[in-house]
């Protein structure tokens, strides 16, 4: 019986949207309206990452999850629960203190309609 040759593993790391981060979506559980929220996006260097861990491992662990070894890059997302008349925020998100690509969660709440 011949021997199959199995394909190479590809490399798919994980990268920036294509387009804009959607400002809200929405959906439901039971009776609460679940809205999560963009308050935009941040990147930063991977040096900040398991400063209390072997700088090896830490390297081998983004290797292994196909993230950049360099480079960390994170949506900021927030949570708005309805449940009736009760409105609540999980989060006040970043406002202008972070980073400029952060801080967009009030203007994305208006735009939601919250």
């Amino acid at each position: 019986m011949p021997v199959m040759a199995m394909p190479m593993a590809t490399r798919a790391e994980l990268g920036k949207p294509m387009g804009p981060n959607p400002a809200h979506f929405r959906f439901s559980l039971g009776e609460a309206k679940l809205t999560i929220l963009s308050d935009g996006f941040f990147s930063l260097p991977t040096s900040g990452l398991g400063v209390n861990a072997d700088p090896a491992e830490v390297q081998a662990f983004l290797e292994q999850h196909f993230l950049s070894p360099t480079e960390g890059y994170s949506h900021t997302n927030h949570l708005v629960i309805e449940i009736g008349d009760a409105v609540v925020l999980v989060d006040v998100g970043s406002g202008d203190r972070f980073l400029p690509t952060a801080g967009e969660l009030m203007g994305n709440l208006s735009d939601a309609g919250i």
